[in-house]
């Protein structure tokens, strides 16, 4: 089974100072990326997310989700930009989801499956951002952001 990408693209908000620019917190501070946002999303098995998470965190075992930003973040702030934007279009990275992995997670939490899944974006979002939970205090303060998050998409 073949992994599936799914391209997205967030629109501009009536929040941003300049009409091509989009804000989004990271760490708790502003950045700024002129243009559009985008970001890559992978839905795929546990065999496949496990080579992925081998490979690149050399842990030989599926996963619930990875990331991998294309941005690298120095203290909340873009640090090196790179190439990666092209035509007025931030790539933040790719997200990462084992589709079997958020299914058995739903069961656990005993929540919907689309519960978990949009827990798992949002997670897997925050990293593109910055945002880390290598430590308790990191952890605390990305789970109260995400669960943010997840508090506003529920009131859409």
């Amino acid at each position: 089974m073949q992994a599936e990408r799914i391209e997205t693209t967030r629109p501009q908000t009536a929040a941003s100072r300049d009409p091509r620019t989009s804000d989004f917190n990271s760490c708790g501070q502003r950045s700024e990326v002129k243009g559009h946002v985008e970001l890559s999303l992978w839905l795929t098995t546990d065999r496949i997310i496990q080579r992925l998470n081998r490979r690149y965190r050399r842990v030989d075992e599926p996963t619930d989700v990875l990331s991998f930003p294309q941005i690298e973040w120095e203290n909340g702030e873009a640090g090196k930009w790179g190439n990666w934007a092209v035509d007025n279009t931030v790539h933040l990275g790719d997200v990462v989801i084992s589709l079997p992995m958020a299914r058995r997670q739903a069961l656990q939490h005993a929540w919907s499956f689309e519960e978990e899944l949009a827990w798992l974006v949002v997670h897997g979002v925050l990293h593109l951002l910055g945002y880390q939970d290598a430590t308790e205090k990191e952890r605390e303060k990305m789970l109260k952001r995400q669960e943010e998050i997840l508090t506003m998409m529920r009131e859409v």
